[in-house]
């Protein structure tokens, strides 16, 4: 089975609208099938052309995807946040000892998905606190 459209996400990047779309696969296994995010695809929509058109880079900028919303950050903004990058979590990524989400990171200049070092509460909760 090839790569699909799970969720589609509509964010605002640099006055544009756009949308974000995870793309998943099926990976089976002796324990069962097993769903994971293999990549991200971003578009915006065109003014002119009135269509979508792929984006090949975010700049200075991150998407944070968390359960119901999606929102544009500058990533310079946020300790440890890497620009041009998606972070999610993906449904089966929970820490049982920490009792938290595993934040994973869509990298995509590079299409590597790799693991965040900190979670989404220690990215965007202020140095003072």
């Amino acid at each position: 089975m090839g790569d699909y459209c799970k969720d589609k996400r509509l964010v605002e990047y640099c006055g544009d609208l756009c949308v974000v779309l995870r793309l998943c696969k099926i990976f089976r296994g002796w324990r069962g099938d097993k769903e994971r995010t293999v990549g991200f695809k971003v578009y915006k929509m065109d003014k002119n052309l009135v269509e979508w058109v792929e984006v090949s880079s975010l700049g200075d900028k991150a998407i944070i995807m968390c359960m119901e919303s999606c929102l544009m950050v500058s990533a310079s903004e946020y300790y440890g946040c890497l620009e041009n990058a998606i972070y999610f979590t993906d449904d089966d990524g929970r820490d049982k000892r920490k009792g938290e989400d595993v934040v994973k990171v869509f990298k995509l200049d590079g299409g590597m998905i790799d693991s965040s070092s900190q979670s989404f509460l220690e990215m965007f909760t202020p140095p003072f606190l």
